[in-house]
């Protein structure tokens, strides 16, 4: 197995769940694939690319916004130096 990505992961381990997690993760045997961001988001089945043994995943994003005022170049060289 490969042991590089290996997580010690927290699942319910009579139903073999994982959630909650940044990457994807084998409910088989905890692999943590750092390859997860090419998967599109929404349900589908996958092998573990470690153990090799099928499971079904659901993936879910959440969007974050920011803003922020646009300065003209008069009130920006008006902005104090902080040294």
């Amino acid at each position: 197995m490969n042991d590089m990505k290996k997580l010690e992961v927290s699942w319910n381990k009579k139903d073999m769940i994982t959630s909650g997690e940044d990457e994807l993760v084998c409910p088989w045997c905890g692999y943590s694939d750092p390859d997860s961001f090419e998967i599109d988001p929404g349900e589908g089945q996958t092998d573990c690319p470690d153990c090799e043994k099928e499971f079904t995943y659901m993936i879910q994003t959440s969007v974050i916004y920011a803003s922020a005022r646009k300065l003209s170049p008069k009130e920006i060289s008006a902005i104090p130096l902080p040294f």
